[in-house]
């Protein structure tokens, strides 16, 4: 499990902007700790959950241009919009329903107390049509998009979400050297 005590505390923010979104349902950001060394590799002995798709997220709908800033840690969100996920334009699964908008930039604060712990990370989502995810400015995954930092104007591939269909979420590995504090 992961250390309590002692650990440097890390405060961690994931960022989301997703583009000519309709619903968005980020489902999980989960970290796999590791229990011991063996020859064969790492053993990882329990997953834990960070982002549960029904968590309060601030949020920010795409009619211009966000703060260059607003994927950082440090950026004050104090007023952003905020409700809980899935976000989307009402489509009658969605707990947070939005104007139509081109694009919706996502924030939700976490913390990670020991990063060396993570052996392995995944994040899940269930989108319309395209996203990149950052973690403290650094962007960890991202679909159907081009470009460093898309404008808000950008539109991402038909990439229909398939949850509500009763499919599943995409998952993403992500590279755990990116995930560090």
């Amino acid at each position: 499990h992961f250390k309590d005590s002692g650990a440097v505390q890390l405060s961690e923010i994931s960022t989301i902007f997703i583009s000519c979104m309709r619903k968005v349902l980020l489902l999980s950001l989960v970290w796999l700790a590791c229990s011991g060394l063996f020859s064969s590799g790492q053993d990882i002995n329990h997953w834990e959950t960070v982002v549960f798709n029904t968590d309060t997220w601030k949020y920010r709908s795409g009619t211009s241009e966000p703060d260059p800033n607003w994927r950082s840690l440090l950026f004050d969100d104090g007023s952003w919009a905020e409700g809980p996920g899935g976000i989307g334009f009402g489509d009658n699964d969605d707990n947070t329903t939005i104007p139509q908008c081109p694009s919706i930039c996502l924030r939700r604060k976490f913390n990670i107390y020991d990063t060396s712990l993570i052996w392995s990370a995944i994040i899940s989502l269930d989108y319309d049509d395209a996203f990149v995810a950052y973690l403290n400015d650094v962007e960890i995954a991202r679909n159907g998009i081009t470009g460093p930092y898309p404008p808000f104007s950008q539109f991402g591939t038909d990439h229909e979400a398939a949850m509500f269909k009763g499919g599943v979420p995409e998952s993403f590995l992500l590279n755990k050297n990116l995930l560090k504090g």
